[in-house]
């Protein structure tokens, strides 16, 4: 069994805890050895420390999730690939461009190392199903990707440092951005794809407690790491290389004057023939606190709309049509996340899906979403 170092014992610490606990030995790493304490109680577990150079000095130790805050990710991503670890680092990825560039030259310097980015949002099981229906040609050529997630959410403690779209957006330009890629690759072969008919249209049924789909970040909590109901088809499957819009444009419409912390956007971009846009908010007052609330892909033969957080997807459209609930039990993805992480400590050169390459992307589009603050 790997033995794998948690550093970072807060809420989305207990999250990856949860996932990894039943899989590998875990050894917690907080700076309040308390904390530590109480996830080696709660989890199991083999180890305890304070320092995070003592849990890289395990050689016994072949990765690392970090769950830190993001100003931390660089220097602790740094450390970790040098000392010979695969590792995972929570979303964002890191905080600026210049440290973007800072973690790809100590991934360069360690080709053959593993850096995951746990951006959940790749993994959920209504985007497989949804890149499924286009690379089938479900809908014809995308033509517009329109998403939505408004919501109240009072960022506190280290979140309150940083603006609604890289903390919580990022899930949405990851989504779409896939979703982009997706549909370029297919148009670019010239032709879809063949799959075997219809996707069957009774995927996993009964629909997620808008009480209890919430967690603290603001998105549906789904973190229960079971196996994707309905649709299971592997991201894998339908991997297309990551392409950056052409264009971004960006309005952070209740954004006041002399601030940089943003709680609300309305992002504009466009890959070759598509438009894709995000209004995305914390400030927002939301009756069922973001949930239920619906996105939409149009085609030139048919769309899919879906609700945002993933619940259910309708398709209209050749070859399948109606209503589904893609995979409840897995809603948020964290389990195939988990499970793609924990196939690369397996698997020699095996990469993982959300790897530093898309999460340059991501980050990108924020960034210079972001330079728009100041016009």
């Amino acid at each position: 069994m790997k033995r794998i170092g948690l550093l970072g014992c807060g809420a989305i610490g207990r999250l990856h805890a949860r996932n990894l606990a039943p899989h590998v030995e875990l050894v917690f790493c907080s700076r309040r050895r308390e904390s530590a304490q109480e996830f080696r109680k709660e989890f199991g577990g083999v180890g305890v420390v304070e320092r995070y150079e003592d849990l890289l000095a395990m050689e016994e130790v072949a990765a690392v999730v970090i769950a830190t805050p993001p100003e931390a990710h660089t220097a602790q991503v740094v450390q970790a690939l040098k000392a010979g670890k695969a590792v995972m680092v929570e979303k964002p990825m890191c905080a600026s461009q210049v440290e973007v560039d800072e973690i790809g030259a100590a991934l360069a310097a360690k080709p053959d190392a593993v850096l995951m980015v746990a951006e959940n949002y790749y993994y959920k099981p209504s985007l497989t199903l949804m890149k499924e229906v286009i690379e089938w040609d479900g809908i014809g050529a995308v033509q517009r990707i329109s998403v939505k997630k408004l919501t109240q959410q009072n960022a506190k403690g280290w979140k309150s440092a940083y603006g609604a779209l890289l903390e919580g957006g990022i899930h949405f330009i990851a989504l779409m951005a896939d979703l982009a890629d997706t549909a370029l690759a297919a148009a670019a072969r010239g032709s879809i794809a063949a799959v075997d008919g219809p996707v069957d249209s009774g995927a996993a049924g009964g629909s997620a407690d808008a009480k209890n789909a919430e967690r603290e970040d603001g998105e549906p909590s789904g973190d229960t790491g079971g196996e994707a109901g309905g649709n299971t088809i592997d991201t894998e499957a339908i991997t297309a290389k990551p392409c950056a819009p052409s264009e971004i444009a960006a309005e952070f419409p209740t954004l006041k004057r002399g601030e940089r912390e943003e709680r609300q956007s309305k992002v504009q971009l466009r890959w070759d023939g598509i438009a894709g846009s995000l209004h995305y908010a914390w400030d927002t007052a939301s009756l069922l606190k973001g949930v239920f609330q619906h996105s939409i892909i149009e085609g030139d033969r048919g769309r899919i709309l879906f609700e945002s957080n993933g619940i259910y997807i309708h398709i209209r459209g050749g070859g399948r049509r109606g209503l589904t609930f893609p995979g409840v039990r897995d809603l948020m993805g964290y389990g195939k996340m988990t499970r793609d992480f924990l196939a690369c400590l397996e698997e020699p050169g095996r990469k993982p899906y959300s790897n530093f390459e898309r999460a340059n992307r991501d980050l990108r589009i924020v960034f210079e979403a972001y330079e728009q603050l100041s016009i």
